[in-house]
């Protein structure tokens, strides 16, 4: 390949990128959200389960509130990126209904019927993604409670054909350890079109083996809890389609200690520390044949969250570092011959390395007006990006000599300054309440490497929509 060549090559190469960054992550007017999100893409496409909602509203969490004799009527829309052709999508959806109630004095009863999509579908030119899982489900968790230092459950999805246990012990001074083990059943599918290429994997199923561990200890005004979850994933095809997935490996790992101080003034000291680590390999096969190989996706992060609250006011620090290899390899001579060009070669090796560190400042507000209870939340966070792209080319040259490689930052974004607004309200009419909150993330300025003057969302002119999330309940009590 002559020198002109791999300059023609490597502009062929960054346009590619940036028109799948440009489609995927622009908001707001035509302004990046975070660049993090094109290789979230990767995880998406992989097992359709990473939420993006970790990045975007890092500190928010969505918990179970139902209480005993107590109906919950709740849907939860994670609305990462919809453009305005509806041409790419990314998004989460979850509704159900769960009933907590108790059988007799020593059984209780946790229902679930719930209806869950995730959904990552991008289409640009001639290229076209499509994974999702959309399934429905049942589950039963009964408890059981007669003995109060020793309280087993069992957990049972018929329609998912999962089950798992686990065991709470009520020990002596303040001391709790719960342990269990689950496995848990779903099933996705994946679509990946280019040209005259069709590749189309339906009904894969994914097993879950999932570990789960927890130990509190209260010592008069100070409680601990440390949580440890580990899992690894099979993945099972029964059809005999030409089209497979394989993955040789998928562990997932969390672990945090969460620590809480109650002060005499009746406020409150959070500290909590998090760790996740993700760490798999997949591979999209072909007539025996795999044209994508994502060799390695490893994903590490740890988070420490300080707060301290009172009735009204929570005020606290959120700083997340996370450290992302992704080595993959695409066969563009299998997918078609213009793919082949636009690359360079027949044969691609990516390797992606990079670090991000999230920053954010937080406030919460809690206003009891009449028959409301309204809650605020305002973040400022700052996000910084160094990642980086390699390519390796292989041509029919780089039999004999090395291949030609190309090396970039990650389309020039170093930095980005968001503000995250949430507002919930709570509506109680006699003992029904009707609960609804709202969560968006908002970019200010976007910073290159390049350029001192950073970029500034133009909300005038907003074609697409993302980073918001919306949530509604209902609770109604059984007595």
């Amino acid at each position: 390949m002559t020198g002109g060549s791999k300059v023609h090559v490597q502009r062929m190469m960054i346009n590619l990128f940036q028109k799948l960054y440009n489609n995927i992550l622009i908001s707001k007017g035509g302004k990046s959200i975070s660049p993090f999100l094109f290789v979230i893409l990767f995880y998406s496409l992989g097992l359709s389960q990473f939420q993006i909602s970790h990045w975007t509203h890092p500190g928010i969490l969505v918990s179970d509130t139902t209480k005993i004799n107590q109906i919950h009527f709740y849907t939860n829309n994670d609305i990462n990126f919809i453009s305005k052709s509806d041409s790419t999508k990314v998004y989460t959806s979850l509704s159900g209904l769960k009933i907590y109630f108790p059988m007799n004095e020593s059984l209780e009863l946790k229902m679930d019927i719930y209806h869950k999509k995730y959904r990552t579908r991008f289409v640009h030119e001639l290229l076209q993604i499509d994974a999702h899982e959309h399934y429905k489900g049942l589950n039963y968790h009964l408890i059981y409670k007669k003995n109060k230092s020793f309280i087993p459950s069992l957990f049972l999805s018929p329609l998912t054909q999962s089950i798992g246990s686990d065991v709470n012990f009520l020990l002596r001074n303040g001391i709790a350890i719960q342990t269990g083990y689950f496995i848990h059943k779903k099933a996705f599918d994946t679509k990946i079109a280019y040209e005259d290429f069709l590749y189309n994997v339906n009904n894969v199923e994914k097993i879950q083996h999932l570990h789960t561990f927890r130990l509190k200890h209260k010592i008069n005004n100070v409680a601990i809890t440390i949580n440890d979850q580990s899992s690894f994933y099979n993945i099972n095809q029964q059809d005999s389609n030409n089209d497979k997935i394989d993955s040789p490996y998928y562990k997932d790992d969390l672990s945090s200690i969460q620590l809480i101080i109650n002060n005499q003034n009746k406020s409150k000291i959070f500290i909590e520390h998090k760790r996740r680590k993700k760490d798999f390999a997949l591979h999209f096969i072909q007539n025996n044949n795999p044209f994508l190989k994502l060799n390695k996706v490893y994903f590490l992060s740890s988070q420490t969250k300080l707060s301290i609250h009172n009735n009204q006011v929570e005020l606290g620090f959120l700083h997340r570092e996370s450290d992302l290899i992704l080595s993959s390899r695409i066969k563009a001579s299998m997918i078609g011959n213009s793919l082949e060009t636009i690359l360079g070669a027949a044969f691609v090796n990516n390797l992606d390395e990079g670090h991000i560190t999230i920053d954010k400042l937080f406030i919460n507000y809690k206003k009891n007006i009449n028959n409301h209870t309204f809650k605020f939340h305002i973040g400022y966070t700052i996000d910084r990006y160094n990642i980086d792209i390699r390519n390796s080319l292989y041509t029919a040259s780089s039999f004999f000599i090395a291949p030609f490689d190309i090396t970039y930052d990650f389309l020039q974004y170093k930095r980005k300054t968001a503000v995250i607004f949430g507002f919930e309200d709570s509506i109680q009419f006699k003992k029904i309440i009707f609960n609804m909150k709202f969560y968006q993330n908002i970019p200010i300025k976007i910073y290159k490497w390049i350029e001192d003057d950073p970029e500034k969302p133009d909300f005038n002119n907003m074609v697409n929509y993302g980073l918001g999330q919306f949530l509604f309940n209902i609770f109604i009590p059984l007595d």
